[in-house]
C-alpha cells in the first residue's frame, strides 16, 4: 500500500515546478496515473493504509491536488456499497448526509481540479449520480415547497453546446491535449468520454421547458420567455412535440404577465411549426388576443373573465390554472398603465370605474394604486384631496424611472462581458459545424451546382435542410 500511495502522489508534482509543464508532458503524466488506477483492484483502493495507524486513502489524498486518485478511491467505496446491495436511499446509507461517505463526496465536489477531472469522465459521473440519488429527497422537498431559487444558479449558466455523440474509437477532430486550458468544454464532454450519456432532443426540450417554468415561478419573465423560445424554435422534421406545444402555451401567458401583449412567434419558427401551434393552442391564443384588445381599447375585463371561466377545465388539465389566475390579476395592472398613455392625471373614481372589479369601491382602488406605486410597477404619484378617495388624483410621471450613471456603466460592463463570452462560443460552434458531415455534404452539393463560393456556414445550412435529432448535439 505504501508503494501504491507514493505512486499516486507522484503526479502532478507538488509544489508545482517553477516552469509549468507543457500540455504534452502533463497529458503523458496524468494518463500514466489513470492507467495505474485502472489496473489497481478496487479492493486494494478501499483496504486502507498499512501500518498500525490504519486509515483510509481518502484521509491522505487531497482532492484539489490528487483529484483522480481521490476520485477512483471514492468510486471504489461507492461501488463496494452497491456490490453489497446496500440501498443508497436507506436511512443508514453512508451516502446520505451524515453518512461515512457524504463528507468525502462533498469535499471532492467543492475542491476537485477542473483540468485533471477531464481524464475521469465515467468516474466523475458515477459520483454525480451518487450525490444526485442521495439528494433526491431534498430536491423533491424544494419543488413541493416552491423553493425555485435553489435551481437558479444552474439555470443561469447558459448552455452553448450539448455533448457530441461520437462513435467508439473516433476522436473529436478539434481536440488536441485534453488538459489544454484553451479548450472548449464541448471538445472533451462527449458521450465517449464518460461525462454524459447521449442527449436526445426530448432531453433538450424538457430541460428548457422545465427551466422556463422555474423562471416563471421566480417571476423572471425575460429569462422564462428565453427558455420557452428555445424549445419552440427547436428543429423538427414534420411535426412539433407535446413539449413544444406546452412551451408555446406558457410563453403566451408569460408574455401577458411580462408586457401585457400577445407576443409574436420568434422569427426563426418554421411555417409548419407555427401552423401546428396555432391549431393546437386556440384557447390560449384567444385569451391573449382578448387580453391585448381589451387593454388597447380600454374596455372592461368582462369579456376576458368569461373566456377564462369557459376554459377552466383546459387550464387545469394543462396545469396552467395558476398562470391563468395571474393573467386575470395582471389585466387590471396593465389597464391602469394603459391609462397613463391617455391621461396625465385622473381621479381614483374614474380609475375604479374603468379597471376595478367593484367600480364603486374607491377605497380599494386607492389601496391598489398605492401598492403598484410602492412596488415600482407604476411610476406615478397620488394627490389626496379631501377625505374621500374618490376625489384623490393619480398623476402619471412623464418619463419612466431613469438609471443613474453608475447603473448605466454597470449594465454596459455586463453587456460587454456577455458579448465577449458569446463571441468565443460562436467561433467554436462555427469550427465544429465547418467540420461536420452535414456541412461537408452541403459543400459538395454547392460545388455540384457550380457555385464559386460557399456563403456563411451556419445560416445557409439551416436554409438548405432541417437537421435531424442527431444535429441537436451541435446546436
Amino acid at each position: 500500500m505504501d508503494s501504491l500511495l507514493s505512486q499516486l502522489l507522484s503526479f502532478p508534482p507538488h509544489p508545482p515546478p517553477a516552469i509549468p509543464l507543457s500540455d504534452a508532458d502533463f497529458d503523458n503524466g496524468i494518463r500514466g496515473i489513470v492507467k495505474l488506477l485502472n489496473e489497481v483492484p478496487a479492493k486494494k483502493l478501499t483496504s486502507g493504509l498499512s501500518g498500525g495507524g490504519g486509515g483510509d486513502l481518502l484521509d491522505v489524498l487531497d482532492p484539489s491536488i490528487n483529484t483522480l486518485p481521490y476520485l477512483y478511491v471514492l468510486v471504489a467505496h461507492i461501488n463496494t456499497l452497491h456490490g453489497g446491495k446496500q440501498a443508497t436511499g436507506s436511512q443508514s446509507s453512508p451516502l446520505l448526509p451524515g453518512g461515512r461517505l457524504w463528507d468525502p463526496m462533498v469535499r471532492f465536489m467543492e475542491r476537485f481540479d477542473p483540468i485533471q477531472i477531464r481524464y475521469g469522465g465515467s468516474e466523475f459521473r458515477r459520483v454525480i449520480l451518487a450525490v444526485e440519488s442521495a439528494a433526491r429527497k431534498g430536491t423533491m422537498l424544494c419543488l413541493e415547497t416552491r423553493q425555485f431559487h435553489m435551481a437558479k444558479p444552474v439555470l443561469d449558466k447558459d448552455i452553448y453546446s450539448f455533448p457530441l455523440h461520437l462513435k467508439p474509437g473516433v476522436g473529436n477532430p478539434l481536440s488536441q491535449h485534453v488538459c489544454s486550458r484553451n479548450q472548449s468544454s464541448s471538445n472533451f464532454i462527449t458521450t465517449t468520454s464518460g461525462f454524459s450519456e447521449r442527449v436526445t432532443s426530448k432531453d433538450i426540450l424538457s430541460y428548457f421547458l422545465l427551466g422556463g417554468m422555474i423562471y416563471t415561478g421566480l417571476r423572471d419573465w425575460a429569462r422564462a420567455i428565453h427558455f420557452y423560445e428555445i424549445a419552440i424554435v427547436a428543429p423538427a422534421t414534420n411535426a412539433v412535440s407535446k413539449v413544444q406545444v406546452e412551451a408555446y402555451n406558457k410563453r403566451l401567458l408569460v408574455g401577458l404577465l411580462w408586457k401585457g401583449i400577445r407576443l409574436d412567434l420568434p422569427r426563426t419558427t418554421t411555417a409548419t411549426a407555427a401552423k401546428v401551434y396555432r391549431a393546437t393552442s386556440k384557447p390560449y391564443d384567444a385569451v391573449a388576443e382578448i387580453f391585448q384588445d381589451s387593454i388597447r381599447d380600454e374596455t372592461s375585463p368582462r369579456r376576458l373573465r368569461l373566456e377564462l371561466e369557459a376554459g377552466q377545465q383546459i387550464w387545469r388539465d394543462d396545469l396552467n390554472f395558476g398562470l391563468i389566475q395571474q393573467v386575470a390579476a395582471a389585466f387590471r395592472q396593465f389597464s391602469v398603465l394603459r391609462l397613463g398613455k391617455t391621461y396625465s392625471s385622473i381621479t381614483v373614481a374614474d380609475i375604479a370605474k374603468r379597471t376595478s372589479p367593484d367600480p364603486n369601491n374607491a377605497s380599494e382602488t386607492a389601496e391598489y394604486l398605492q401598492w403598484l406605486i410602492s412596488t415600482g410597477q407604476l411610476t406615478a404619484s397620488m394627490t389626496q384631496r379631501g377625505t374621500s378617495p374618490r376625489s384623490w388624483i393619480l398623476k402619471f410621471a412623464e418619463d419612466g424611472p431613469s438609471l443613474s450613471e453608475a447603473q448605466q456603466l454597470r449594465e454596459l460592463d455586463e453587456t460587454k462581458t456577455r458579448i465577449q463570452a458569446l463571441s468565443a462560443r460562436i467561433t467554436d460552434s462555427d469550427q465544429k459545424i465547418g467540420l461536420s458531415k452535414e456541412y461537408l455534404d452541403w459543400c459538395r452539393k454547392v460545388e455540384a451546382k457550380g457555385k464559386d463560393e460557399a456563403p456563411g456556414i451556419f445560416q445557409d445550412m439551416v436554409d438548405e435542410f432541417v437537421p435531424d435529432e442527431d444535429m441537436m448535439t451541435d446546436v
